[in-house]
């Protein structure tokens, strides 16, 4: 037979050189499926997908999406950022609060605190002491760390000075100690209420020192 130009496969007529109606029609369908098959892998182009028909897909897919762990993970990071924060502010709000109940800042207090001692040293063995003229180092029924206590003695104290200072302070509020020097003085309606408070006065300024 001959080539047809227009498709590419030979042609054959029927009852031509032994040429039967089945064996043409079969030649006619091998060549067809050849072209479509080269077409479809001229047009395809590379196997990594970034050429072809699937080439305009994936790009019009844009980026992955994030599968449920990935949003769940990221859902708990935000969770935990925002509890941290809030504990931040709630614990700034609170040292706030604490410093108007106590009297004002650091410094007014530390100040303060110094003068009453100046004040409860200097009195003779006849002045009498009672609660209130014990220079505590904030009101009664005020919860305190030994981080705050800390603040409060080492306000303007240079850190290499630090538990030098706090040395000073464990052995001014020693019960022994406070006995020994002010025993004498104190008001005995006052005394087992004065010296309990002196013992636990004495625990937390300890700890801070261990601290320090």
């Amino acid at each position: 037979g001959k080539v047809d130009g227009e498709h590419g496969y030979e042609t054959f007529h029927a009852g031509a050189s032994g040429v039967t109606d089945d064996a043409f029609c079969a030649s006619v369908r091998a060549k067809m499926a050849q072209k479509q098959h080269d077409q479809r892998a001229a047009t395809a182009g590379p196997s990594d997908g970034t050429h072809g028909p699937d080439a305009t897909t994936k790009k019009a897919r844009g980026p992955a999406r994030p599968t449920a762990s990935q949003k769940e993970e990221a859902r708990k990071a935000a969770a935990e950022e925002a509890e941290r924060i809030t504990r931040e502010e709630e614990e700034k709000d609170r040292l706030w609060r604490q410093s108007v109940a106590l009297g004002g800042s650091l410094a007014d207090r530390k100040a303060s605190y110094e003068a009453k001692w100046r004040e409860l040293e200097s009195g003779g063995a006849d002045t009498p002491v009672g609660y209130d003229d014990v220079p505590w180092l904030v009101p009664e029924g005020t919860k305190v760390t030994a981080s705050e206590v800390a603040a409060l003695l080492l306000h303007q104290v240079p850190p290499a000075e630090a538990k030098t200072a706090l040395r000073a302070q464990v052995k001014r509020w020693h019960p022994d100690k406070f006995q020994q020097k002010l025993g004498g003085r104190i008001v005995d309606a006052d005394r087992e209420r004065i010296m309990t408070r002196v013992n636990e006065t004495s625990n937390i300024i300890t700890e801070a020192w261990s601290n320090a």
